[in-house]
């Protein structure tokens, strides 16, 4: 960064002078510490918390893109409102851990904001989107958390209308007696909590051995789904049911001895293009830990004149389902969020010191350069010599030793921030060490050691003054 001065009235002055010298930073790429699992890094979906029951929630939710999996905490955070003294509200972030506030009075409900990254993060509030037409209960549908490979999609070839065109009401799909049009306000917004599941009725889509299907859909029994569905605008948790594919004989209906890979009682879509037509409804039944004896019987999911289903979904799943982890099905309008609302969600950590890692990889640290040849490309001056050991874990003891077996040099790492650790080429005693080979023995506490050599090629010394 530099600044410049500049006089107003030339020519009495120089239009411009250079007021501050360049000042270069240096960033260093580097890999997370040795032992460290960046892939348990993960943000859970937000809930809204109401200081009164007695108003509606907010529409508003999070979107969070992981940018850094090493750098998220494990902390909870907050988005609160604040009157913005027009009418309106701004909201913040704040660390529930810590009380600090990362992200003050935002205004911004957009894909693409412009303020920095937090803790690994990019914290984006989003409204409702609203959808067409102008009067459907319906105005979103999203997965959270939301990244750019989602966890379960919308299968597109569906041709539903919400979600990627993988999510719909129920009368839309196989039939249903409750329509959108003519009764708007029997659709509540409902959450799929992934995590902790639920019983759900299991239908058979029959095919034959090519896979043609042959219609059925009959009952199969008393499953499990790796979600609750929860109706959050009543706290009323609901009944769903999930069609599987069935492999049958076509002449005498005999289920055969092979089964696609989806037919294992317990709803799942897969990752291919039709998602295993794992097809999914949800009810306006509340949720018994019994079987609904109209729930329970062939082609109840085909019940298009009864008022069984609210909801049906055709989805893929591209990637790795986690608890916190919900499909979100917002009705009733766009909720601006006020004081009365906070949005809250949680982080994990990524797993470090994991000691079953730091055993793979401790043969991969090294030395760089090496060998040494007089100075290397790390050296900012003449003064300061740097040879860098890598792939270091977070903490780390590291001897050096010359060929006679003496020890010169004991270096420790204790950085957690890292996976490097520099030495400048002194001994003990602070004097630049001899050209030779060298052993480094790297030791780290569980994990074992590793030792390696390295070649120091100093330059000659010269004196300056006589």
């Amino acid at each position: 960064v530099t600044a410049y001065s500049v006089n107003e009235t030339p020519p009495q002055g120089l239009e411009k002078v250079l007021e501050t010298s360049f000042q270069p930073i240096a960033v260093i790429i580097q890999r997370p510490p040795l032992g460290t699992d960046i892939g348990a890094a993960q943000v859970n979906g937000s809930e809204v918390h109401r200081a009164s029951t007695a108003t509606p929630p907010t529409t508003d939710h999070v979107i969070v893109d992981v940018v850094d999996p090493a750098s998220i905490t494990g902390h909870t955070y907050e988005i609160y409102y604040t009157p913005d003294g027009g009418g309106g509200f701004t909201w913040s972030l704040r660390d529930r851990n810590t009380g600090q506030v990362l992200l003050a009075n935002q205004t911004e409900r957009t894909d693409v904001p412009v303020y920095s990254p937090v803790d690994g993060m990019v914290i984006k509030l989003r409204e409702s989107q609203a959808l067409d037409p102008p009067n459907d209960p319906l105005n979103d549908a999203y997965y959270t958390p939301f990244d750019t490979d989602n966890a379960i999609v919308g299968f597109d070839g569906a041709g539903l209308q919400y979600f990627n065109h993988g999510f719909d009401y129920a009368v839309n799909f196989f039939g249903s007696g409750i329509d959108p049009t003519v009764s708007p306000e029997a659709f509540p917004s409902v959450e799929l909590r992934f995590g902790t599941g639920q019983k759900a009725y299991r239908f058979f889509r029959d095919e034959d051995a090519a896979g043609a299907g042959l219609g059925g859909y009959s009952y199969g029994g008393f499953q499990n789904a790796p979600f609750q569905a929860w109706d959050i605008d009543n706290n009323q948790q609901l009944s769903v049911a999930f069609v599987e594919r069935r492999t049958i004989d076509a002449d005498t209906g005999t289920p055969l001895a092979s089964q696609p890979a989806t037919h294992d009682g317990n709803w799942l879509p897969d990752g291919s293009d039709l998602g295993g037509r794992e097809y999914l409804f949800i009810s306006r039944r509340p949720y018994t830990t019994t079987e609904i004896p109209e729930l329970a019987v062939d082609a109840a999911v085909r019940a298009g004149g009864d008022t069984l289903w609210l909801y049906a979904a055709w989805l893929r799943r591209p990637g790795t389902v986690k608890p916190g982890d919900k499909l979100v099905i917002q009705a009733g309008g766009n909720r601006t969020g006020t004081s009365n609302d906070t949005l809250v969600f949680t982080t994990q950590a990524a797993a470090r010191n994991v000691v079953a890692l730091q055993k793979a990889g401790i043969e991969n640290i090294r030395v760089v350069p090496n060998p040494y040849y007089s100075r290397s490309a790390y050296e900012i001056s003449s003064f300061n010599r740097i040879i860098k050991f890598i792939n270091m874990p977070e903490q780390a003891t590291v001897r050096i030793y010359n060929l006679a077996g003496q020890l010169i040099r004991t270096l420790r790492k204790t950085d957690g921030a890292g996976s490097i650790l520099e030495w400048n080429l002194e001994n003990e005693n602070r004097l630049p060490v001899a050209s030779g080979v060298y052993v480094y023995q790297v030791e780290v506490a569980g994990a074992g050691s590793t030792t390696g050599r390295l070649v120091v090629f100093m330059e000659k010394e010269r004196l300056q003054n006589f």
